[in-house]
């Protein structure tokens, strides 16, 4: 997973900014079956394809993307969310 800001959507496509390049994506059909529409500005995790496009999984703050079950930067996220809340000893 890839994650990046949607710059432009038209026509169901999101041009989506990554730390490679512009991603131009469609949405998935979990998003599609949930009714959700990503905005423009919005920060989202896409998955690649072969094509050189993607579609976008998930969308929201890091802690809507940590719950988001097909993402991998959601797992990576939901653990690091977790370890910033965990307690730290005393020095």
């Amino acid at each position: 997973m890839t994650q990046g800001r949607i710059i432009k959507a038209l026509s169901g496509f999101y041009y989506v900014d990554t730390p490679d390049g512009i991603v131009t994506c469609r949405g998935s059909g979990k998003l599609r079956h949930e009714k959700l529409s990503p905005l423009v500005g919005d920060e989202v995790s896409i998955r690649l394809s072969g094509d050189g496009g993607g579609t976008v999984v998930c969308t929201g703050t890091p802690e809507t993307v940590a719950d988001c079950a097909g993402s991998y930067t959601g797992q990576y996220l939901k653990r690091s969310l977790e370890a910033a809340k965990a307690p730290r000893p005393e020095d």
